[in-house]
């Protein structure tokens, strides 16, 4: 039966976003007396952000991207005074207080290495974070590896799920564009781990901005590029025993992995920055067994990321992409439904978004997003003999028995008596285009509206068991 949704929701008064950026706030004072040093500077190295002490020695920088910095504090008379990796989480505030020493010579400075806060006061959910820095150290290599890692998160054969929630109740975002099935609530986006910046998993006591969120929220922060080049490569294999035979196919499951990512300013350009990543890995049995099971799997994911910094920090325009496809087959035993043949699975996924920010003051921050999603799905049985006969390269999708027939899927004038005759048991497209504007208003409180309009379009065909 085929089946298409069309619904389009508006929700006002309420921000549906996830954040991307957080605060820094603190006190710059006399090391020797005490006293709040008044118009000190607090700069962010590497960037425009920065602010000013008021007359009780007080700072606060608003609106910063997640990320790890280093801070310095200076004053006219005094040392300078830094803070190496300053970790700033997506809406939460970082506190810093700087403590300078009076001098009459100029000296280098003192610089200390900021510790991370065991407890948030100020955060009012449960929520944990986890930035690039830690990721590195991590024995992981995706994004839902680490967050099967935190509190309160198990993974089992139907997905992930937080505190005994189902994994369709968890709303995934990724750069503030919301990225699961509609129709099924699964995640849709995988991103590849070198390009995340953070990973926010928020279990509990979230707010009105989480309004499609049952179990939980997991936010993704992707990397932008910074100040200077900078980029990294990695290549993981089990193939170290191809030499001998026996071993080979023992030991060996054909795994590789390779992965690419490098940013920095555009040469001539130093406002406008770029990152892209990439990642490729190919297997020839993903299945988990205790042998090695004929399941071949290729996946490969590509991200670019384009962002203008306007003058004095007042603004900055992004542009992100991402493009992604997984194709494996699965190895059952007792698979009945296909007698000898292997069923095998294409996901498709492509993300396009844009951010427009702009200080509209020195306290009030205006936010203009747009995102728009594309997911596809097909199952159904590989056709190898028509693979071999046009020599079907390693890179190029695997060839489904009715692949000629997929574009009949989308097209409402195909008459389902035709489709029902295939081995193609669902195929899913839907899009999501999103409005948000938003407004950030205070020193210390925040106060966030705005506007969210969803647009989804689905297609969903699925063949009874009954019929084969």
């Amino acid at each position: 039966m085929m089946k298409k949704i069309l619904l389009t929701v508006l929700i006002a008064g309420v921000f549906l976003f996830a954040g991307e950026f957080g605060r820094i706030t603190g006190r710059v004072v006399d090391r020797e007396t005490g006293e709040p040093l008044i118009g000190a500077d607090v700069i962010i190295e590497g960037t425009e952000l920065g602010a000013a002490t008021d007359e009780n020695g007080e700072f606060t920088v608003l609106y910063v991207p997640a990320g790890t910095y280093t801070v310095t504090a200076s004053y006219i008379s005094y040392d300078p005074y830094t803070y190496t990796s300053v970790v700033v989480n997506t809406d939460q505030t970082t506190v810093l207080n700087f403590k300078l020493t009076p001098t009459v010579i100029t000296v280098k400075g003192v610089t200390v290495e900021a510790e991370r806060r065991v407890i948030v006061r100020d955060q009012v959910h449960t929520r944990r974070s986890v930035t690039s820095k830690e990721m590195e150290r991590l024995p992981v290599t995706t994004i839902n590896q680490v967050i099967s890692l935190q509190a309160g998160v198990v993974q089992s054969n139907l997905g992930t799920h937080i505190r005994g929630g189902r994994a369709n109740e968890i709303t995934y975002f990724v750069d503030g564009i919301i990225t699961k099935v509609p129709n099924t609530g699964y995640q849709s986006a995988r991103i590849n781990p070198n390009a995340v910046e953070e990973v926010n998993v928020v279990s509990g006591g979230f707010d009105a901005e989480y309004g499609d969120a049952l179990s939980g929220v997991i936010n993704i922060v992707t990397k932008e590029g910074g100040p200077k080049f900078a980029g990294n490569a990695r290549y993981l294999t089990d193939e170290v025993f191809g030499a001998v035979d026996a071993w080979k196919r023992k030991l060996n499951y054909g795994y590789n992995l390779y992965d690419l990512s490098f940013g920095g300013p555009v040469p001539k350009v130093p406002r406008l920055r770029y990152f892209l990543s990439g990642e490729l890995m190919l297997t020839d049995s993903w299945e988990n067994a205790y042998y090695r099971v004929p399941s071949p799997r290729v996946d490969y994911r590509g991200q670019a990321r384009f962002s203008y910094h306007f003058p004095n920090a007042k603004g900055k325009l992004t542009l992100s992409a991402h493009n992604s496809r997984e194709q494996y087959i699965y190895w059952r035993s007792g698979n009945l439904k296909y007698f000898d043949h292997m069923p095998m699975s294409r996901i498709k996924n492509s993300i396009f978004s844009s951010t427009f920010n702009y200080m509209l003051t020195a306290q009030t921050l205006a936010s203009l997003k747009f995102g728009m999603t594309h997911y596809e799905r097909a199952y159904g049985n590989r056709d190898y003999a028509w693979e071999d006969s046009v020599g079907r390269a390693w890179y190029e999708d695997y060839r489904f028995y009715a692949e000629h027939l997929l574009p009949l899927l989308l097209d409402d004038a195909t008459p389902d008596s035709m489709i029902r005759h295939t081995l193609i048991d669902s195929l899913m497209v839907y899009h999501t285009e999103r409005f948000d504007l938003t407004h950030s208003v205070g020193k210390i409180h925040e106060f966030k509206t705005g506007v969210d309009v969803i647009s989804y379009q689905m297609k969903y065909f699925d063949i009874p068991t009954r019929l084969l």
